[in-house]
């Protein structure tokens, strides 16, 4: 039978360093889930977060232990979020079984994406200034209540958590957000937001390459994920140097419709 424990040490040590794998990596390395694993965790198993509405699948675990997974992953996503989508990320390979556990959900593909780019300083059309945090954590009375209720909350999860993260300030409110959501050895997963006055002005750059920089002497590299029918994300993905690498599908489930 699956068995539902929390070894994620030992899983993180199964999951490739590579861009196609930073969600699951990163997440087993950061400790911060539930994981239901085969007899054999090297067949498959399933980690899902405690603070994303997101769960990730390794290998081709069984139907069973999928739907075991899911069952209790949206009890308690649904306790967190009145809204929006719970997703599961899972390698192409899985689907038919993903198929027959997952009836109703919806699927879409995630691409995964390498940074070629170089670290260079953007332009900047607007008068700001780019704060990284958390060197500057203490000092930065921070708020993030100009942003909808979904952004909002999870900045405010980040800046508390003292994630790395770089923030343009225009007029004293963050304009740009970006954060490492996840780190492995060597790569950090990008997120980045910025409010809609303010964009197509090269604050997302510039936030990005602000934490790229402080990142890389640590000697890790960016990754970027990204929906295929999110063109704005892969459109910036590639103005800054990021080139496909990999792709995953996305399962995704209504949150709002099954409560």
């Amino acid at each position: 039978m699956p068995s539902h424990s929390n070894p994620t040490k030992v899983l993180a040590n199964l999951v490739p360093d590579d861009p196609q794998w930073i969600d699951l990596k990163g997440l087993l390395t950061s400790g911060r889930c539930d994981v239901w694993t085969e007899p054999d965790p090297k067949v498959g198993f399933v980690a899902r977060s405690w603070d994303y509405p997101f769960a990730a699948v390794f290998g081709e675990p069984s139907s069973g232990l999928i739907s075991e997974a899911v069952a209790v992953g949206l009890a308690a996503v649904r306790s967190q979020y009145l809204a929006g989508e719970w997703q599961l990320l899972a390698p192409q390979e899985s689907r038919a079984v993903l198929e027959a556990a997952l009836a109703g959900w919806r699927r879409r593909s995630v691409h995964l994406h390498r940074w070629e780019g170089k670290l260079q300083r953007p332009d900047l059309d607007v008068e700001t200034r780019i704060d990284l945090l958390p060197d500057g954590h203490a000092a930065l009375g921070l708020t993030f209540d100009h942003l909808p209720p979904t952004t909002r909350d999870e900045y405010t999860l980040e800046w508390v958590s003292q994630r790395p993260m770089a923030v343009a300030l225009v007029d004293g409110l963050p304009a740009s957000i970006c954060y490492a959501a996840f780190s492995t050895q060597t790569l950090w997963d990008v997120s980045i937001e910025t409010t809609k006055p303010h964009r197509r002005r090269g604050l997302a750059a510039a936030t990005f390459l602000a934490l790229a920089r402080h990142m890389a002497d640590q000697g890790l590299t960016p990754t970027w994920g990204a929906m295929e029918d999110n063109p704005g994300s892969l459109g910036l993905a590639a103005r800054l140097g990021f080139v496909r690498d990999a792709e995953l599908d996305g399962w995704s489930q209504d949150l709002s419709r099954t409560r």
